[in-house]
């Protein structure tokens, strides 16, 4: 019924996997991803309360489980909490290319000398038309969006002197955010 939407629901889930998998190497365990009700709309392209959200999530559920296995999903607090078995992640290391760009930049961001313009070099490395821009808040000093990759996100990042971090979000959740 909601087929695009749970496509890019599951494609969230696993460069979520994929991001962990990253930071913390393979792991067969379980894990839990939390969801706004707001991100979730965006996925249905609709403005629904979370009783409806979690009837279309439950189909959701039938839809992953040839994937990842056993998942259950629970509301709490505005937001919607993933747990997903051990099954997600041993699919996403076995059956999923594995993402070098993420992976890449993981170990740039652990290095001490990784400065602001270390990581948009290495982005340009990855597409030289990526658009970079300085960001005027407080939460970030760049923004990073590809235009010649498959990648949805918007990357964040912000030097804290000793160390630069990062978020990733999709374009509609940092406008949602007011950024």
């Amino acid at each position: 019924m909601y087929t695009e939407a749970y496509k890019k629901l599951e494609r969230s889930l696993t460069d979520n996997i994929t991001e962990a998998q990253a930071k913390l190497g393979y792991s067969k365990n379980t894990m839990q991803f939390y969801y706004p009700l707001r991100t979730l709309n965006h996925f249905f392209n609709s403005e629904w309360k979370a009783d409806k959200m979690n009837k279309a999530l439950q189909e959701f559920i039938d839809f992953v489980a040839p994937r990842f296995g056993e998942t259950r999903i629970e509301y709490k607090e505005h937001r919607f909490c993933f747990y997903l078995s051990e099954a997600a992640p041993t699919y996403v290391h076995e059956h999923k290319e594995k993402n070098e760009f993420i992976f890449e930049l993981i170990q740039l961001l652990l290095k001490p000398d990784t400065s602001l313009e270390t990581v948009t070099s290495f982005f340009k490395e990855w597409d030289e038309n990526c658009v970079i821009k300085e960001v005027n808040n407080d939460e970030f000093d760049i923004l990073i969006t590809f235009t010649d990759r498959d990648d949805p996100y918007y990357y964040c990042f912000k030097d804290e002197e000793l160390q630069i971090v990062y978020h990733r979000f999709l374009p509609e959740d940092y406008e949602d955010f007011g950024f």
